[in-house]
């Protein structure tokens, strides 16, 4: 069900992303922009996810996933005590600089590439969602705050 609905939807921004045209009665379909980001850029701008509810199930669907996937990924999907939903996708080898610097000054510079985990936390109450993402294998954390809105 979840995986063949994907058809066409521009967003605002300059990236074109691709989205459902055809509804199934147990899905909802969350266009989302993230308006607190970090200045990494591991956060996207807008996002779109797409839930199946009796299914347990999640699409996820933004400009690191096109550009890694170029389709719409599935996500881990659980919905919390608390009402909200929780996804969770891996994008893999994805183009990351590496800059290194110590009092100003640059010890190295280089490409390469890097896996990344991303988690986001949506509660469909009050149209809220956050976005955690894990890069490599440091511990830092990056994260978005931004809101929803329910189109199916």
């Amino acid at each position: 069900m979840i995986n063949n609905r994907f058809a066409g939807i521009a967003f605002l921004t300059s990236i074109s992303l691709f989205m459902p045209i055809e509804s199934f009665a147990a899905e909802q379909e969350y266009h989302c922009k993230y308006g607190v980001r970090s200045k990494s850029g591991w956060v996207p701008e807008e996002a779109v996810y797409v839930i199946d509810l009796d299914e347990k199930k999640a699409v996820a669907f933004d400009s690191h996933i096109k550009f890694s996937n170029e389709t719409p990924m599935q996500a881990k999907f659980r919905q919390r005590t608390n009402g909200e939903y929780k996804l969770a996708w891996n994008l893999k080898s994805m183009p990351s600089r590496r800059k290194r610097t110590v009092e100003g000054m640059v010890l190295n510079d280089y490409e390469t590439t890097i896996d990344a985990h991303y988690q986001a936390w949506l509660n469909p109450k009050t149209m809220a969602v956050k976005m955690r993402v894990s890069v490599g294998r440091t511990t830092d954390t990056i994260n978005g705050k931004g809101s929803c809105k329910l189109v199916k």
